[in-house]
């Protein structure tokens, strides 16, 4: 089966590369957009991978390229892929490898806000000192525009629904977009975009020191301030608390912002990590967190959380959001962020030790490479 694969130069894709190169050996090309300065690179050169602008993707131009695709794989759904597949055969099988932001602003009506209280002051506070780009014209309809009601979301996937037949998602935010997406019909099948092998065991397989981990990046949906203040005054002796900060989209000012408030509600406590790190190098330097805290109400952070449970660390999750039931459905142990809520003096709890090998031993049931790998070699049989 010939596959090609549209994506953006991103981190997953080297590993997305071994795992389809074992599922299908010499069958797989990848047509990757073209960088933008100043931007990291995380695929070399090679045979089967060709970088282009995103003018290609959106054009006749790309045709070509997807002339003698079986299949053809999209690496997370943007407008610079979604107008690829009008050029694509009709009896080509179309994937779409959803990654939660792609199509998160359509169940977000769903869901309600996903940014909690804190959290929206402070990105209205960022907006309000942000300057005004475009020129004098822009910056008087400003206000009118703000007044105006805002149209109801429209994605790429609304477009190219009808068009994917195969859909890798979390099951319980496939349900929701089915519901908001009448026209997508495509079939529910996920396949993961990381491996214990490959990710979580890489570095060090323990996470059981005295640290806490918060959120996964710098994006605002981790809800940063209100889950500082939840730890505020609650940390045990000795314990520091670690916030990746080096990737995720968030306004201009929003990291530091968090950084501030880390330092001012924490002191010596709060360790911000602003460099990216190489996974091996991420992973030990994550060893330190017996705890994690994703305070998140949409999926996000999915590798980072089945990293933690995988290497033993108790994770507090909250209850709204989708991955919360999708884990316990694996028969994972979560902790509930509802309940340091609604307890201002509640201590954070640790998992006993059988809670902790049960949760490896799911993790590993669902994430095992052996097991990613069958899942790619099961698009075999969705072909038309």
């Amino acid at each position: 089966m010939k596959i090609v694969h549209l994506s953006n130069d991103e981190k997953f894709v080297p590993l997305a590369r071994s795992l389809f190169d074992e599922a299908f050996p010499g069958m797989n090309r990848w047509l990757l957009a073209r960088l933008r300065p100043g931007e990291r690179r995380h695929v070399a050169a090679a045979s089967d991978v060709s970088h282009h602008h995103s003018l290609r993707f959106r054009t006749r131009w790309i045709a070509r390229q997807l002339a003698d695709a079986d299949c053809v794989v999209v690496h997370l759904m943007s407008s610079r892929f979604a107008p690829a597949l009008r050029h694509v055969r009709p009896g080509t099988l179309v994937v779409w490898l959803a990654g939660g932001g792609d199509y998160m602003p359509l169940l977000e009506p769903r869901l309600g806000s996903l940014v909690l209280p804190r959290t929206a002051e402070l990105l209205r506070a960022l907006a309000q000192r942000a300057p005004a780009r475009g020129g004098w014209w822009r910056r008087l309809r400003a206000p009118w525009r703000r007044a105006k009601a805002q149209p109801p979301p429209t994605l790429p996937a609304m477009a190219v629904a009808p068009r994917i037949d195969v859909l890798s998602a979390n099951p319980a935010d496939a349900r929701l977009l089915s519901e908001v997406l009448p026209s997508l019909h495509a079939v529910l099948h996920p396949i993961p975009s990381f491996t214990v092998e490959d990710i979580f065991a890489a570095g060090t397989a323990d996470m059981a020191g005295p640290d806490l981990q918060l959120g996964n990046s710098c994006s605002p949906t981790n809800n940063h301030l209100e889950a500082l203040a939840l730890l505020r005054g609650r940390l045990p002796e000795g314990c520091r608390v670690l916030v990746p900060l080096s990737y995720g989209k968030a306004p201009p000012g929003y990291a530091q912002a968090v950084i501030d408030a880390g330092r001012e509600m924490l002191g010596a406590r709060f360790e911000p990590l602003t460099d990216w790190l190489p996974i091996g190098d991420y992973n030990q330097r994550m060893a330190r967190c017996g705890w994690v805290l994703m305070n998140q109400r949409r999926q996000q952070a999915v590798g980072n959380i089945a990293a933690a449970l995988y290497r033993g660390a108790s994770v507090y999750m909250r209850r709204d959001n989708p991955l919360f039931g999708f884990f316990c459905d694996l028969g994972i142990t979560l902790l509930a962020i509802e309940e340091l809520e609604a307890d201002p003096a509640a201590a954070l709890c640790e998992l006993s030790p059988g809670q902790r090998q049960a949760n490896r031993c799911a993790i590993e049931a669902r994430y095992g490479r052996a097991q990613v790998v069958a899942a790619i070699r099961a698009l075999e049989g969705y072909r038309r």
